[in-house]
């Protein structure tokens, strides 16, 4: 390949990445902490310093925390409270960018060639799709990526380790993964002592301390310092708890209803990285039995000069990229799929090198990898990847207009604006934020911001685990309006409950008032279930299919109708909640999960052959069903003379 040839190569690489970096980061995933981390920001300024306890918390204001993201909330009030939602978008655009960038250029310098670069750091940001949001994670990721360069494309001396001190500096005070830091440095001295480099390993090793010592320079000191480490014992102490309630600290191996395809992209990049390992610890010790000391893992190219970088070359160019790629994120990657994210940032330039070693400059060529960055973002614009379950779906540009409960917040803010609020664990960070300083919720969305015994009874009240849980929190903390998802089975249980009245329904969200505390002069006009028992109907805001789509916005669903019909239906409302199901089969004629709720629906009420027809139909549908296992039931219970029975 001449050097025309390559550098020809590596401008189409860059346009190619550049289109998956526009379509990943353009259209926005569900971020419902961002309120929290602006109005945390928006408390530092006002006050000049960083607060030691839950200070937006309604009940746990007292309660020791560690705002170890301070320096980012600081950021995201800049950014939301100054420039709005474009201004957040903007900036994870850029820090998106930013980060396929310096993977690009990690690869490249380490002696990739422009296709495995494209295919490997294309399947690394897929792996990392659900955590490209604009969260502290995000900048977390960003500077393990420059670490890896600093690391991995340095002189092989460390003379340009001094260059460590200053990012960490900044990562202990954006983010709790700094430990990352001084960890992934540990990795390298490891991997050059296991190679015989005493010396070297010394000076890494004395880099890795220097940057455990800079730790330490946080608002919170020792305790900014040891509180990852909290935070891993409290995970550990109540695995069971966060493992099942809360998705991103589930294992990777975990079964799900529909599996992630950021999982998927693990597996595939961990098993080609393995593979990919395996050769490259062959070649190595074959080169070391010869008395060679060609890199097996960055490869000396005529286009690059060395690009062995802090690994060296010979054992140690196969010994440091798998500590640190196997020992520090390999192992932690399995335990939570948040880590998955830092797993995919530091092996994806590695395999991409690996790669090259092995299969040379000209494969895969450009023409594949091409093809399967573009078609990874088409299915981004298209929405096609994303998840079909009500809260994870995206709306295009700005921000989510369905994710976020702003239409209750805003209800709740004219109508009940000094009551106190229950709120979904997943709504307490928007409510907090939004409604800042004038009223604050019972859960304000840190999870480590008061008991795990607290958030154990939100969760229980919320998924109605424990049907007393919800009633001794709203007596014990005087709660007399709940803001909740409709599809949450508390929903259910207040819509049939005579003590409180649903007031508000928006496009997930349903707004619920204790009756006595307000009287039936305050309900008014929003007593809703007084329609419903006339026999009215449920005027719900217009879902994301109130008009016809376009092709690039297809695949959400109606998804306010949807969960609005299974909440009446749950409630004892089911003609009404039949009207709403076949109002969502009229907008969308083939979605699966539409079809199945009305089919269902009709099932319930004894219509059998219309209710077999929908139900047949949804499992040729379009999208993600998530009663596709209770359509499968349905239909095994009708005999072919069309009765309801077992067969």
């Amino acid at each position: 390949m001449t050097e025309t040839d390559h550098k020809r190569g590596w401008r189409l690489a860059t346009v190619v990445l550049g289109l998956v970096v526009l379509s990943t980061a353009s259209f926005r995933m569900v971020n419902l902490d961002i309120w929290l981390h602006a109005a945390t920001g928006e408390w530092i300024v006002e006050h000049g310093a960083v607060p030691t306890t839950n200070v937006l918390s309604e009940l746990h204001h007292d309660y020791p925390s560690v705002h170890d993201k301070w320096g980012f909330q600081v950021l995201a009030h800049g950014l939301l409270d100054g420039l709005g939602p474009d201004g957040v978008n903007v900036a994870r655009l850029l820090l998106v960018a930013l980060l396929a960038a310096v993977m690009a250029s990690t690869a490249r310098r380490l002696g990739a060639s422009p296709g495995a670069t494209v295919l490997l750091v294309s399947l690394g940001l897929l792996a990392c799709r659900n955590r490209l949001v604009f969260r502290p994670g995000l900048v977390s990721l960003v500077l393990l990526a420059v670490l890896l360069q600093v690391l991995l494309v340095s002189r092989r001396d460390g003379r340009r380790a001094w260059m460590l001190l200053p990012l960490q500096l900044l990562w202990v005070n954006v983010h709790g993964y700094f430990v990352l830091g001084w960890l992934t440095v540990f990795m390298v001295a490891a991997g050059q002592g296991l190679a015989g480099h005493r010396q070297l390993a010394a000076r890494w090793l004395g880099w890795g301390l220097a940057m455990m010592a800079v730790c330490l320079v946080n608002p919170a000191g020792w305790a900014g310092w040891a509180h990852p480490f909290a935070i891993l014992a409290d995970l550990n102490e109540h695995r069971d708890f966060y493992t099942t309630y809360i998705s991103e600290f589930r294992p990777i191996f975990a079964e799900d209803a529909q599996p992630p395809v950021f999982r998927t992209a693990f597996f595939v990049l961990a098993g080609l990285s393995a593979v990919l390992l395996v050769r490259a610890a062959v070649v190595a010790w074959l080169q070391r039995r010869r008395g060679g000391s060609v890199s097996a893992v960055a490869p000396t190219s005529d286009l690059g000069g060395d690009h062995a970088g802090a690994n060296g070359g010979g054992l140690a160019g196969v010994l440091v990229p798998a500590l640190i790629a196997v020992c520090a994120f390999g192992v932690m990657s399995t335990s939570l799929r948040r880590n998955i994210a830092p797993f995919a940032v530091v092996t994806a330039p590695l395999a991409a090198a690996a790669w090259t070693s092995w299969f040379g400059a000209r494969r895969p060529g450009l023409v594949l990898p091409t093809v399967l960055a573009l078609l990874f973002s088409v299915a981004e614009v298209t929405d096609a990847m994303s998840l079909h379950d009500g809260s994870q779906r995206r709306s295009g540009f700005g921000m989510s207009r369905i994710a976020y409960p702003v239409g209750g917040i805003e209800f709740i803010g004219e109508q009940w604006p000094d009551a106190r609020v229950f709120t979904a664990f997943r709504y307490g960070s928007t409510f907090t934020g939004m409604r800042r300083p004038h009223q604050r919720a019972a859960t304000n969305g840190n999870t480590h911001g008061y008991p795990t015994s607290y958030l154990r009874d939100v969760i229980a009240a919320t998924a109605d685990t424990d049907p007393s849980a919800f009633l001794q929190l709203s007596t014990r903390h005087q709660l007399t309006v709940a803001l909740l998802p409709m599809g949450a089975p508390l929903s259910v249980r207040l819509l049939r409950s005579s003590d409180w009245a649903l007031a508000f329904v928006g496009r997930e969200e349903a707004v619920f008032v204790l009756r006595r505390s307000v009287g039936d002069d305050g309900l008014g006009a929003h007593d809703l279930e007084a329609s419903l028992s006339r026999g009215g109907g449920l005027i719900v805001p217009p879902g994301e299919l109130s008009d016809p789509r376009p092709w690039w916005r297809a695949g959400s669903g109606p998804t306010t109708l949807l969960l609005a019909s299974g909440m009446l239906f749950g409630g004892g409302y089911p003609e009404q909640a039949t009207t709403l199901a076949s109002r969502a089969v009229e907008l969308a004629p083939d979605d699966a999960q539409a079809l199945a709720l009305n089919g269902l629906l009709l099932l319930a009420q004894g219509d059998i052959e219309n209710a077999r027809a929908l139900l047949r139909r949804s499992q040729d549908g379009q999208g993600y069903n998530v009663l596709s296992e209770r359509v499968e039931l349905a239909l095994s219970g009708l005999d072919p003379a069309g009765e309801a029975g077992p067969r």
